[in-house]
């Protein structure tokens, strides 16, 4: 087969040998993005002192996230919301250390900002800049973060959350997909292209050489491999089925 580099893109060249090492590790990937989405309750009243982490009173809705450093360790990043007026709402971001790490008002973010539809008007994407964990991953680390927030009459709460990060992982397993791709899949959820599994049709195939254990050698009356990918001139390859011998 073909091989695909780290983009995901397939090599060039003649196909060769396909191999998946048994121990094989995918490294870590830092987070870069941050999404949350959300429902921020409209009927919630305005917080009437300042904000303060250790006081419930003075926030409406906290909701945790947990990201990936350079090493893949996994840190918690929770965000707190806080009803500012009606459709303003001010956040603050703390780190698990307890360091505000961003907020709307003094650190570069924006207020989120809402239409009398509920619907987000303002202040969706932000920048967590320069996280340093202290534990010799890559610093600074920079993450966006998105904010897909509503602002209904319902209980505020999180819908969904979702981050581009992940710890390394070992492979766990590998298969072959309907486009013949190989794929490796890891204990830490991560899927990677491995290898395309190169097919082969002859004029006369008739004319194969049988060799053995479903093995077969080209020859002058069968004519060279003509190798491609899979369709009408080359088969296709069937995963999870079994061929019927006659």
């Amino acid at each position: 087969g073909q091989a695909y580099n780290a983009s995901g893109s397939l090599l060039g060249g003649a196909p060769g040998d396909i191999k998946v090492e048994s121990g094989s590790l995918v490294p870590a990937q830092a987070t870069g993005t941050v999404t949350l989405t959300n429902n921020l309750d409209s009927s919630a009243t305005v917080p009437t002192t300042a904000f303060d982490p250790t006081d419930q009173s003075s926030y409406n809705f906290a909701t945790g996230t947990q990201v990936y450093d350079s090493l893949g360790n996994a840190h918690t990043l929770t965000t707190y919301f806080v009803k500012n007026t009606s459709n303003t709402w001010d956040w603050h971001v703390l780190d698990e250390s307890g360091n505000e790490v961003a907020n709307s008002t003094t650190m570069g973010g924006t207020q989120l900002t809402f239409n009398s539809d509920g619907s987000l008007a303002g202040g969706g994407t932000t920048a967590i800049s320069g996280l340093n964990w202290s534990n010799g991953s890559t610093t600074p680390q920079d993450i966006t973060l998105n904010f897909a927030s509503t602002q209904y009459s319902s209980s505020s709460q999180s819908i969904s959350q979702s981050q581009d990060g992940y710890a390394p992982g070992t492979l766990s397993s590998t298969t072959v997909d309907s486009d013949r791709n190989v794929i490796a899949t890891y204990s830490n959820g991560e899927k990677v292209k491995v290898a395309s599994i190169a097919l082969a049709s002859f004029s006369n195939p008739d004319g194969l050489s049988k060799e053995g254990g479903n093995l077969y050698s080209a020859t002058t009356t069968s004519g060279g491999a003509q190798t491609g990918v899979s369709g009408p001139q080359h088969g296709k390859i069937f995963t999870n089925s079994l061929e019927q011998s006659n």
